[in-house]
């Protein structure tokens, strides 16, 4: 499949949307819409239109990667006000897993798919084609797609509807999880005498390698200077959500640190 034979559309393009919109664009013919126009025009070879009702009418495969659950349901119930059957939408934000079941439901009524493809590895593997993408959903659908995905990364069809958002929570309260134990076991290894510098390279030539030991500079980064201040407690608050009726001490642990706006 390739520009000539598909047009995608693409909703929010920020942190995450903006490298992904711009990777799509080297093999597909992009539409892009975002709140802030100049971040639309901004995505080379995309061209960028002023209304999601636009994106809807031009693309039959639209990718949504905005922040927060209301943002995604104004944007997905905005496309279905113009997509058509057959069309197919792919939700890439880390929302609730119920927002995208409850969305999926509503599409399928006019004959669309909705489908959660939640993303992991930051924007240097979106702009390199290197994602870890989750999904969840119809698996003929997600067939249907799998061109468009395969130009961002590796896919994983993990379950129905709202699996592939679950597991990016789980992804992510790990990750945030991991990087606060981390941030203060270096605390403890600085306050005995062991430069950090020297303790992480122990800690990631040692049985607690993680990802967080061999790019802990940059998710620093992104913690401090990049992520919106807030981005924590959301994922770790809908982390939560899935914890219902389950023994899970850490996780509302960190929920209520999070909460408290401890980064």
């Amino acid at each position: 499949m390739s520009r000539a034979e598909l047009r995608v559309g693409f909703v929010g393009v920020g942190n995450i949307g903006g490298p992904m919109a711009a990777t799509l664009a080297r093999r597909f013919d992009v539409v892009v819409h975002d709140a802030r126009p100049e971040a639309a025009a901004a995505v080379p070879g995309a061209r960028a239109v002023p209304a999601v009702a636009e994106v809807a009418r031009a693309a039959p495969v639209v990718c949504v990667a905005v922040y927060d659950d209301a943002q995604v349901e104004a944007v997905v119930m905005g496309l279905l006000a113009g997509t058509r059957p057959g069309h197919t939408i792919l939700v890439h934000s880390t929302v609730r897993a119920a927002t995208v079941r409850r969305l999926a439901a509503v599409a399928a009524g006019s004959g669309v798919a909705v489908l959660d493809v939640a993303v992991a590895g930051g924007d240097a593997a979106a702009r390199a084609g290197r994602l870890t993408l989750m999904a969840g959903g119809d698996a003929a659908a997600l067939a249907a797609v799998q061109p468009v995905l395969a130009a961002l990364g590796t896919v994983f069809h993990v379950g129905p509807a709202g699996a592939g958002v679950a597991a990016k929570l789980v992804n992510n309260l790990v990750l945030h999880v991991g990087f606060r134990v981390l941030e203060e076991a270096l605390a403890l290894g600085r306050a005995a005498g062991v430069a950090e510098r020297d303790l992480v390279a122990v800690l990631d030539a040692g049985t607690a390698r993680s990802w967080l030991t061999g790019n802990l500079d940059y998710y620093r980064r992104q913690v401090r200077e990049v992520l919106p201040p807030d981005l924590v407690a959301k994922d770790v608050a809908a982390a939560l959500g899935l914890a219902d009726g389950l023994h899970a001490p850490l996780c509302r642990l960190a929920a209520r640190i999070a909460a408290e706006g401890d980064r």
